[in-house]
């Protein structure tokens, strides 16, 4: 199996992405082949976008339970209306 970075032709393996790119544009050095095995890092998400997409999808989830409970009429005195009237609070 072949790593990254990997001429597909000859196996060669270049040293940076950079060196990867010039052959994949250029050819391989030793075979002349195009065949680049190029590396493309995945994006990463930081800690603090993790906890902002968290947050924004739990603000989420409580605006459909509130509009569900609206839809639902809750009569005033139940916890129905208790909880309709804590989600309406912003």
């Amino acid at each position: 199996m072949t790593t990254t970075n990997t001429c597909l032709e000859c196996d060669r393996k270049f040293a940076t992405t950079a060196a990867a790119e010039k052959a994949w544009r250029n050819g391989c050095p030793r075979c002349g082949g195009s065949d680049i095995d190029l590396y493309e890092p995945k994006p990463t998400q930081s800690r603090l976008d993790a906890t902002v997409n968290a947050l924004r999808d739990l603000m989420n989830r409580l605006d459909r339970q509130r509009k569900t409970l609206q839809a639902l009429k809750p009569k005033e005195g139940t916890e129905g209306a208790a909880l309709l009237r804590h989600l309406n609070q912003k």
